[in-house]
Formats: C-alpha cells, sequence, structure tokens
C-alpha cells in the first residue's frame, strides 16, 4: 500500500518522492470518501453525505498542499497527482455538495418525492441559471422523442414513455377515389389503336367498381 511504500527508507529520503506519496494518498482518500457520500445520498441521508463530502474536500485540499511542495515533479512516475486531478476532483466535490445541501432542503419544504426529483433537474450550478424553452419542451416530450437524453423523472408515479392515446401522423398511401379518377380521364383512340385493341366507350366504370361486377373478356 502507499502507507507502507512512505515507510521506505528510500522515499524517507527523498523528499520530493515522499511529497509526491503523500499527495497521493490524500487524493485517494479524497476520492474514496466521495464514493461513500454518494452511497449515502443514494439512501436519502443527506446529512451523513454532506458531512463526508465535507471530508472529502478536507483530503484534497491536503492534496493540494502536499503537491504545492513537490518542485520538480517526475511526469512519469505512477504516483505521481497533478494540480489538474485535484482541481477536477475540488470541482466534482463542490456539485455534489451543492446538490446534496439542496436535495436536503428540498425534502423538508413540505414537496413530495417526485416534485423534489424534477427540482433536482432544474439545478445547476454554472453560469446557466434557468433551462430555456427549448429544454423545457424536450423535458415535457415522451421518452421514446429523446432516447438520446438521460431522463430524470423515471422515478416519478406516471413517467411519460409515449404519448397514449397516439397521435395521428400522415402516411403514404393509395387515394381513395384514385380508380374512379382514372376512369373520367380520356385519353386519345391513337393510344388503344397503337395496343391493338378496341377503347371501351363504356370504360369508366371499369376499374375499381368495375371489379365488382366482373372484369369484360
Amino acid at each position: 500500500s502507499l502507507n507502507e511504500i512512505k515507510e521506505l527508507s528510500s522515499v524517507q529520503d527523498n523528499s520530493t518522492l515522499s511529497q509526491e506519496v503523500d499527495a497521493k494518498i490524500w487524493n485517494f482518500k479524497a476520492w474514496r470518501t466521495l464514493y461513500v457520500a454518494s452511497a449515502y445520498a443514494v439512501l436519502n441521508k443527506d446529512w451523513e453525505a454532506i458531512s463526508l463530502l465535507g471530508r472529502a474536500r478536507e483530503y484534497n485540499s491536503q492534496a493540494r498542499s502536499a503537491l504545492s511542495q513537490v518542485t520538480a515533479p517526475d511526469k512519469d512516475d505512477v504516483l505521481v497527482v497533478t494540480l489538474k486531478e485535484v482541481e477536477e476532483l475540488e470541482n466534482i466535490i463542490r456539485s455534489y455538495r451543492c446538490k446534496a445541501r439542496a436535495t436536503w432542503h428540498l425534502r423538508h419544504s413540505g414537496s413530495d418525492d417526485s416534485d423534489v426529483t424534477k427540482k433536482l433537474g432544474e439545478l445547476t450550478i454554472d453560469e446557466k441559471s434557468k433551462p430555456d424553452a427549448k429544454e423545457i419542451k424536450d423535458e415535457e416530450s415522451p421518452l421514446i422523442e429523446r432516447l438520446n437524453q438521460y431522463p430524470s423523472n423515471l422515478t416519478m408515479n406516471n413517467p411519460q414513455l409515449v404519448n397514449f392515446p397516439p397521435e395521428f401522423t400522415p402516411i403514404p398511401a393509395k387515394p381513395l377515389f384514385f380508380d374512379i379518377a382514372f376512369n373520367h380521364v380520356d385519353f386519345p383512340s391513337s393510344l388503344s389503336q397503337r395496343a391493338g385493341r378496341k377503347q371501351d366507350g363504356s370504360g369508366r366504370f371499369g376499374g375499381f367498381f368495375g371489379s365488382l361486377w366482373g372484369a369484360k373478356k
């Protein structure tokens, strides 16, 4: 383990390597605490999750402090934790903590679970505070029309999966009175002569209605 590596004499004699191991240890503790806090959040234990997220933030601060004392870190070393990784973890912890606190306030504001889930889907910590009209319309549309999005309202009592009753949509089909209209078209007699047969003068009842009384041979 990392604690055993830190006890090695070669690591203790090298201050840079020792600080790198310390940063790795604190970073690992921060990630482990974050995962435990996520498990408590799933069980609706908001206060426990908030406390653990605060502890994870302290561990991450210790990792940043240890990393700041490393003068020339070896980028090829597997034990090295970069400043970018520490900052990314800090943002993740901050977002989880904001969401956990918001969840606690929503649960104790007299709202039911479905309302809490809906309000959680509207939470954001970036500069975009309110969803635009397109996002609201997409959220109200059935799930079958937005399969590329993660649905946040499936835990509701009546999730909107499809439109029911389904709406009528136009489809390509043959017109109902196609045969009747065809019989009212007058073709030149030369076409029938070239085809080698006589033009039927009373053929306007052929086609669709002709099939009812039998086609003439």
